[in-house]
């Protein structure tokens, strides 16, 4: 066989190698589409079950008051204490605390909305003219306690109080507005008739 025979045979088994490989290709099966199934709907919201709705109720034990409560409150101011620190850095701090004014007892006026807002007011007596804001809530009132003229120097502070049925009772924290004066309160009032507690 000569050398050209031979390449020629090599190139014959070549082309039946590739017509073979083409012939075992056109008979493989196309993929499967993987599709959603012909049952299946676009839109599944109409098999979701909505859950029930919610309705909002007031926390346990809070109770909304009908009516605003009104109370006529009366006062006692005695001398507070202030709290110096030992040590050889407090030992140029002095506290008189003058004990000759601001003390004695008084009355003051205060108001509970529907809404909880305390507003009130003190006129004469050791505490002055003042001008009570606050909050409170079924069993507490807090407040502070500004003057109605600032420039009066007079005692500012804060009001806590606690509300039993219509018994108000409490205490005051005071002080002048230098700090020269500390001054302790208690507080007692009753709603005035026909504010019921609700």
């Amino acid at each position: 066989m000569t050398r050209q025979t031979a390449l020629t045979h090599v190139a014959l088994a070549a082309l039946a190698a590739l017509a073979a490989m083409n012939a075992a290709c056109s008979k493989m099966s196309a993929p499967t589409d993987a599709g959603a199934p012909a049952n299946a709907t676009a839109n599944t919201t109409a098999d979701v079950a909505m859950p029930a709705a919610v309705t909002a109720s007031p926390a346990d034990g809070v109770v909304a008051a009908t009516t605003a409560k009104h109370f006529h409150a009366t006062y006692t101011i005695v001398p507070g204490t202030l709290y110096v620190p030992d040590g050889a850095g407090w030992s140029g701090v002095k506290f008189k605390n003058d004990s000759s004014r601001m003390l004695g007892e008084g009355t003051l006026t205060l108001t509970v909305d529907t809404g909880g807002r305390i507003s009130g007011v003190s006129e004469g007596g050791p505490l002055g003219n003042t001008i009570i804001d606050g909050t409170a809530d079924e069993n507490t009132l807090l407040a502070t306690i500004r003057r109605k003229d600032p420039s009066d120097m007079g005692l500012t502070g804060t009001l806590v109080a606690t509300l039993a049925g219509n018994q108000l009772q409490g205490t005051m924290k005071l002080s002048e507005s230098n700090a020269a004066v500390v001054r302790e309160a208690t507080i007692t009032a009753a709603a005035e008739a026909g504010q019921e507690k609700h």
